[in-house]
């Protein structure tokens, strides 16, 4: 059984976007 690396650049942006669009939603108006 191959050991299991976690894809963190896939992590990573997805974490990315998420704090991106937390950002557009938490600005005025």
């Amino acid at each position: 059984m191959a050991t299991y690396q976690a894809p963190l650049r896939d992590m990573r942006f997805v974490l990315e976007e998420l704090l991106d669009t937390q950002a557009v939603l938490s600005l005025p108006g």
